[in-house]
């Protein structure tokens, strides 16, 4: 296919303060994913771009491996919600050690969270000169406790070969473990080795199935993939409405490379009814989405010329609104 804790303790769940505050951060420190060709969507192939300490699954996640790591000790969750809290206020100098203090002995004491917003300092160079190696060991640490996201950013480490020698086989192992935990962010990065071909012997139908888990969580670049993969029928039986419904769940979250397709299955009435001033309003959003990527911007720019022939003046005025619209409040 051709595409764009383990120590025991009181409680049994992080408190709810934590997870809002893990929730706020994770605002600040996430990076979105690359884009990669015109058809699939390529991912973090080459790239190291980590969800980042409390990113991704943190914001909703109940993931363990055993008891022990789902519960973890009140004392350390204070701490963390602390270091937290610091951060999210805007780190003045005067808090930066306060933070890593913080944060350093939850870790110390084997507070998984802990450990991976550590791991994502190292990583992302927050507070301190970035170390990759100790932001490997800090994730790693916190992954064989069962946090996903940690285990999806060890999965990613390794993949990449930063901090820890590059381990295909042992990225896979990682990113398994979350995607069985309902990380999209995993399930995507697994799907795409998988259909590889990398880590593991290739099976485009476990990377369909995977494509599928993470779609229907809402992972754009995993709804885009599996669009690709019902339009070509790879992996799974060629269905070109599946592929128009796929297509506009991506593109409504903003992603060039659906928008464009979605726009040509509406031009040439594939997969859904022919509706060609929609179509325009995707093309559209398709070229100024798509504005670091030339080729799809260009594609997307014809198409809309093309568009605008076949529609009345009316029309035109209309799919001009639609189109100013969706970029203003929706991307």
């Amino acid at each position: 296919m051709h595409r764009p804790h383990v120590l025991p303790a009181r409680n049994t769940a992080p408190q709810a303060g934590v997870l809002f505050a893990m929730a706020l951060v994770s605002l600040l420190l996430a990076a979105a994913p690359a884009e990669g060709a015109v058809e699939r969507d390529g991912g973090h192939d080459g790239a190291h771009a980590h969800a980042g300490s409390d990113l991704a699954a943190s914001r909703h996640d109940t993931s363990s491996a055993t008891d022990a790591a789902a519960t973890w000790d009140a004392e350390w969750d204070r701490a963390h919600q602390r270091a937290l809290l610091l951060w999210q206020g805007g780190a003045a100098p005067a808090d930066a050690a306060k933070i890593l203090a913080l944060l350093k002995w939850a870790a110390a004491e084997g507070h998984a969270p802990s450990q991976n917003l550590l791991g994502g300092f190292h990583d992302k160079g927050r507070l301190m000169p970035r170390n990759a190696a100790e932001a490997a060991r800090w994730y790693e640490k916190a992954a064989r406790q069962g946090l996903a996201s940690a285990q999806l950013n060890a999965g990613l480490m390794y993949r990449a070969g930063s901090g820890v020698p590059r381990d295909e086989a042992r990225a896979l192992h990682w990113f398994e473990q979350a995607a069985q935990q309902d990380s999209p962010e995993a399930q995507y990065m697994l799907a795409l080795m998988l259909e590889d071909g990398i880590g593991a012997d290739r099976d485009v139908a476990a990377a369909i199935g995977w494509y599928t888990r993470a779609a229907e969580l809402g992972h754009a670049p995993s709804q885009h993939n599996l669009a690709v993969a019902y339009a070509t029928g790879a992996g799974v039986a060629r269905n070109e409405t599946a592929a128009a419904k796929w297509y506009r769940k991506a593109a409504a979250s903003g992603q060039p490379k659906s928008q464009l397709l979605l726009a040509r299955a509406l031009a040439e009435g594939r997969g859904a009814r022919r509706n060609e001033a929609e179509a325009y309003v995707w093309a559209k959003a398709a070229a100024a989405n798509g504005w670091s990527d030339r080729p799809l911007r260009e594609a997307a720019n014809a198409l809309a010329h093309r568009l605008e022939r076949h529609l009345s003046p009316a029309q035109l005025d209309k799919a001009r609104a639609d189109a100013e619209a969706r970029l203003k409040h929706r991307g």
